[in-house]
Order: structure tokens, then C-alpha cells, then sequence
């Protein structure tokens, strides 16, 4: 089953899903450098241009890697929340971004370049890309409502149908659930994410499921078998401050 994320207000939800069948969106012209971890993982940190401010220093944007992979690797894919992310992880084909942007203007050239990175690579390299954006958005209602621009430039950009996005957030919410509802975290990523996803892997993926409609019930069930100690034992591996806290 396909969710939607929704604002607390009300207002226009967007379409996400932990398997990748949300769609999404865009931006380009970052000045990128890219390496491959002892693991093969891509590890790649972007800066999006002079408006961004942020702090450059090296060991911070490691430090938002290694807590984003620590959730992928313990959450994502240790709780088997999306049985499509275990291949490209284990075969060294996500990229992991770290945007300085501090402006959604910003952010949607980051979210460009990375979209047509993706889009020139080999999946052989790269199958699909996180985008991890600390210093803008971090208010989830704010955060939804980029989404929309960044489906705009998607279809503008005519990679409607090349590439997916997938949205992950520290505060996500589900429409018709709680703040406080264990369903939520799902989604909630240690920091602000955007994951781009290639249409085909994302079809044949899906084409492998039995049932791919049933991911997002099992996944309760999964978060309701943990509990909530359980669940904040397990974020101690990644949240940014090093200690648990319900989110």
C-alpha cells in the first residue's frame, strides 16, 4: 500500500512509499566530488553554491553519512522496512550526498545535478542516490510542501517516467496518523533526505514482490513487534546527538 505524507494543517499531502513507487523530482550545476568508500559505497559531498552558509568542515558532512547509513543499514534494510534496498546497498550502488544548502532555491540546484548524475551514470555505478539536506527543511510541514516543487522541475525537466523520489524526514507523518503514531517512522530518516530512484529498478523491484501492495502492513507489524524501547534502542545507532528520542 502507497501512503501519503500529511502535513498536520491539512494541507496538500504527497504521495511516498518505502518501496520506491513515490514519484518525484529534480535540480543541476553542483560542483561535486566522489569517492568510493572501503565498502564500495558512494560517498559524495556536494556544495550547492555561495548561498548556502553551511559548515564545510569535512568530519561533519562524514558524520551525516555514517549516521544516514547506520539508519539504512539497521532500519531500512535490518528491519527489512524496503526488501528493494538491501541489493544496491550491499553492492556498493547507493550515493550518499550531503547538500550545504540552506535555501530551497538551493536546494532544488543540488536536487538537479544529482538527478541528472543519475541519470548519466550506469546503475552498474549508481542505482539510486540520497540526497541528505541538513540545513534546510527541517520543519516537516516545510519539507512537504518543497516536494511539490520539486515534482514541477521533475516533469519540467522531462525525467517524468527516468526517475523516482522517495521522501524521508526526522518528523514524518503519514496522513491520517498521530505525531506520535510508531507507523511514522518508517520514513524518518536521522536527517532531512530526498531519494532519487531509477524508474526500471524501481518496476523490477516491485515485478519480484509477491505482493508489494502488502510491504507497508508488514512494516507496521514490524515496528509494532519492536515497541517503542525497541525502536529507540535501534536509533542510538544514528541519531545525530547519539541518544534515543521518540521521533
Amino acid at each position: 500500500m502507497t501512503k501519503k505524507a500529511m502535513p498536520e494543517d491539512g494541507s496538500k499531502s504527497r504521495t511516498t512509499a518505502m518501496d520506491g513507487r513515490a514519484a518525484a523530482p529534480a535540480p543541476a550545476g553542483a560542483d561535486s566530488s566522489a569517492g568510493r568508500g572501503a565498502d564500495g559505497t558512494v560517498d559524495t559531498r556536494v556544495d550547492t553554491g555561495a548561498d548556502t552558509g553551511a559548515d564545510t568542515a569535512p568530519s561533519r558532512r562524514d558524520r551525516v553519512i555514517a549516521d544516514t547509513r547506520a539508519w539504512v543499514r539497521g532500519a531500512v534494510v535490518g528491519l527489512d522496512l524496503c526488501p528493494f534496498a538491501k541489493g544496491p546497498e550491499a553492492r556498493g550502488r547507493v550515493r550518499y550526498v550531503v547538500s550545504e544548502a540552506r535555501s530551497e532555491d538551493a536546494l532544488l540546484v543540488a536536487l538537479l545535478a544529482e538527478l541528472e548524475h543519475l541519470a548519466a551514470v550506469d546503475e552498474r555505478e549508481c542505482e539510486t542516490t540520497l540526497l541528505l539536506h541538513p540545513d534546510v527543511l527541517d520543519d516537516f510541514l516545510d519539507y512537504n510542501d518543497f516536494v511539490g516543487r520539486a515534482e514541477d522541475l521533475i516533469a519540467d525537466r522531462g525525467f517524468e517516467g527516468v526517475v523516482q523520489l522517495a521522501t524521508f524526514h526526522p518528523h514524518y507523518r503519514f496522513a491520517g496518523t498521530g505525531p506520535d503514531d510508531l507507523g511514522n517512522a518508517t520514513n524518518r530518516s536521522p536527517y532531512p533526505t530526498l531519494q532519487l530512484l531509477r524508474e526500471r529498478s524501481v518496476e523490477r523491484a516491485v515485478a519480484a514482490v509477491p505482493d508489494a501492495a502488502t510491504i507497508y502492513e508488514a512494516n507496521l507489524a514490524t515496528l509494532d513487534a519492536l515497541g517503542r524501547e525497541g525502536w529507540a534502542e535501534l536509533q542510538r545507532s544514528w541519531l545525530p546527538d547519539g541518544a534515543a528520542e521518540e521521533r
